[in-house]
């Protein structure tokens, strides 16, 4: 049976700053090691997208209750996009065999997210607007 969100839900784990630093430092190495061998940026994860899909999401009425929150809460239609990658940083040639991942936006939902959400607006919001200090710089072209 689907548990009806709540905040008390969510309860951070003794270890979750350690958690969060080493995803941290693992997403940038992926980044730093791509941009070296690409000459720019690249998603640390899921860098080769395959396709894009655009279309409606349409939430039903008469939902049961424990399903009826959030963006189901109520009967609506609202534009989204889904994009089909694979998991690596590397772009990696179609024939290697790798996990592949969907990514879905939806567009106009109203209301303030969930709490995670949130939070995570709040920290990219007082993100540094100049570049990281970890990004190389690009390498000059070799001479001929």
């Amino acid at each position: 049976m689907p548990v009806r969100y709540d905040p008390s839900l969510e309860q951070v784990q003794p270890d979750e700053a350690e958690t969060i630093a080493s995803l941290t430092g693992s997403l940038r190495k992926i980044s730093e090691t791509t941009f070296e061998d690409y000459g720019h940026a690249v998603r640390s994860v899921h860098a080769k997208g395959h396709g894009l899909l655009k279309g409606t999401l349409r939430v039903l009425g008469h939902l049961p209750p424990t399903l009826a929150q959030g963006l189901f809460a109520h009967p609506a239609e609202y534009p989204a996009v889904l994009r089909f990658s694979t998991n690596p940083g590397d772009v990696l040639d179609d024939s290697i065999t790798v996990p592949r991942g969907l990514a879905v936006k939806v567009i106009g939902v109203e209301g303030s997210g969930c709490p995670a959400r949130r939070r995570m607006r709040r920290r990219i919001s007082s993100w540094p607007t100049r570049r990281p200090s970890w990004r190389p710089t690009p390498r000059p072209s070799p001479a001929a």
